[in-house]
């Protein structure tokens, strides 16, 4: 059979609002330099405020599935914080790619749906684009999902850095969710999205000018890196950080 691909998203869109490429619940979310940033509500609400997309649902009968994609955690307090990419069938979570809520530890984890505790610790190397590679694999009498870090080859991917199933698992999805939350300082960068039953036309990075909100004594806000807002006088809000979800 054919490769087929249900999702390959770049975010080359114009920087500020995400309001393309079939994307919903976004008012979290703002598209910097070809990506896009979830910035953490600290609130809680994190969860409920996910930028989400829906994709052909991947089921019992579908082949493994990947799900490939470049990200880079901010995540200062992990023990009351989260990023990460979601699985979802509908509103319900099947799977969780990033750090979790109340791991004390800033790392990748792959978490299924009925875990309570996850099941891998992958530096999560904060400050660092990374690539993950996720593949479900759908079974009569379970699935199973496994995960590899910044994986050499694509091609051949080997072990990989962590394998999930539980008993009777479903992780069948529809939907791809973008989350952040808890603690105000929490954000996700993601830089495209791929999913398909094969890994071949993975997108690679884009180069990113890591841009970030800074602060002025007068109120205003003005985008840069940090040595730009140094020059100017200004506080930088943090890597990825935008005037529209600033303090200043």
């Amino acid at each position: 059979l054919a490769a087929e691909e249900f999702l390959v998203e770049r975010f080359n869109y114009p920087d500020g609002a995400l309001t393309s490429g079939g994307w919903f619940n976004t008012s979290s979310v703002q598209v910097i330099d070809g990506s896009v940033v979830h910035s953490g509500n600290g609130d809680g609400s994190g969860y409920s405020n996910a930028a989400q997309r829906s994709i052909p649902t991947q089921d019992l009968g579908s082949n493994p599935v990947y799900v490939i994609f470049w990200a880079e955690q901010l995540v200062d307090d992990p023990t009351n914080g989260f990023a990460n990419i979601a699985l979802a069938n509908g509103t319900s979570v099947r799977l969780e790619i990033g750090t979790l809520l109340a791991n004390s530890e800033d790392t990748w984890n792959l978490k299924g749906y009925n875990d309570l505790t996850g099941d891998s610790g992958i530096d999560a190397s904060q400050g660092e684009l990374a690539r993950l590679v996720v593949r479900v694999t759908f079974g009569i009498f379970g699935d199973t999902a496994a995960m590899w870090v910044n994986p050499s080859n694509l091609s051949n991917l080997g072990t990989p850095d962590v394998q999930v199933t539980e008993p009777e698992a479903n992780y069948s999805f529809n939907r791809i969710m973008i989350r952040s939350g808890n603690n105000g300082n929490a954000r996700l960068l993601v830089d495209s999205i791929f999913v398909a039953d094969t890994t071949d036309g993975a997108p690679f990075a884009d180069p990113s000018a890591n841009t970030s909100a800074c602060g002025l004594s007068d109120g205003t806000c003005q985008s840069g890196d940090v040595g730009f807002c140094d020059a100017i006088g200004g506080e930088s809000q943090g890597d990825y950080s935008t005037c529209d979800f600033a303090a200043c």
